[in-house]
């Protein structure tokens, strides 16, 4: 099962602003990945936990390219993959305090939703700090 968060949003607002670019994703490249960091952290958190395997394959990657960066967090991998998605997406199992059903996404609780304003708020206010330099 994996999530992608991506910027791609931001490319339109990027092409407007010839030669600017560079500095943008430079100045939010970093705030991008640890707000990415605190979801993982957060979700991992919310896993249903038994064994443990699935909490413990969560993995994130951060790509990045001219005017786009992508975060993908990932539970599973291999044969924990399909447990993964059936843990994620199905309410009617109970889950000891704490842990719950789409704990990455897709519930008002979820470590997602619950950190978008935040992800966005924290991007856009790097890039308008590059802004009001010009």
């Amino acid at each position: 099962m994996k999530v992608r968060f991506d910027t791609a949003e931001l490319d339109t607002l990027l092409s407007k602003v010839d030669g600017i670019e560079e500095d943008i994703m430079n100045k939010i490249t970093p705030v991008f990945r640890t707000e990415i960091n605190k979801i993982a952290i957060e979700s991992r958190g919310k896993v249903p936990v038994k064994s443990g395997n699935l909490q413990n394959s969560m993995s994130t990657k951060i790509s990045s390219s001219a005017a786009k960066l992508s975060g993908i967090i990932e539970f599973g991998g291999g044969v924990v993959s399909d447990y993964a998605s059936i843990q994620h997406e199905n309410e009617i199992f109970s889950h000891a305090s704490g842990k719950q059903a789409h704990w990455l996404y897709g519930d008002d609780n979820s470590a997602y939703e619950k950190n978008e304003d935040l992800l966005i708020g924290r991007i856009e206010k790097e890039i308008y700090s590059v802004l009001e330099k010009l």
